[in-house]
């Protein structure tokens, strides 16, 4: 999948999204009770584990500042809308738990940080 680059913010590389509309009212959820959000993304982080790097795509699950889910996925590896579409099923399900029917929610390609500092190198 490529990215959708009309979509592209500085810094993102956003392949797909669901929820971001203004006027959203998970997404005003979101934004005025930041520990619900930071709940939501605790309790889904399990219902996407099997997605996670090595054995799928995704390097990262936060949030963003706009009252948005940002899931990270690896961008050396091909990801087809099918497994983007299983992943925000998942994400929708645990929402629903959560009386959010709308989760806010965007998958951005980004690459995995690999450091490679020798130990005896003093920052």
């Amino acid at each position: 999948m490529k990215p959708n680059l009309s979509a592209t913010i500085p810094g993102e590389r956003i392949i797909d999204s669901f929820g971001l509309e203004r006027e959203n009212p998970d997404r005003t959820v979101f934004l005025n009770d930041p520990d619900l959000m930071e709940r939501f993304i605790n309790a889904s982080d399990t219902d996407i584990s099997p997605y996670y790097y090595p054995k799928g795509p995704v390097i990262g699950f936060r949030k963003d500042m706009q009252g948005s889910i940002i899931v990270m996925i690896d961008d050396s590896q091909k990801v087809n809308r099918t497994v983007v579409y299983e992943i925000h099923n998942r994400i929708s399900e645990r929402g629903r738990t959560f009386n959010i029917t709308n989760v806010p929610c965007k998958f951005v390609l980004t690459g995995i940080v690999h450091v490679e500092v020798p130990r005896d190198t003093v920052l």
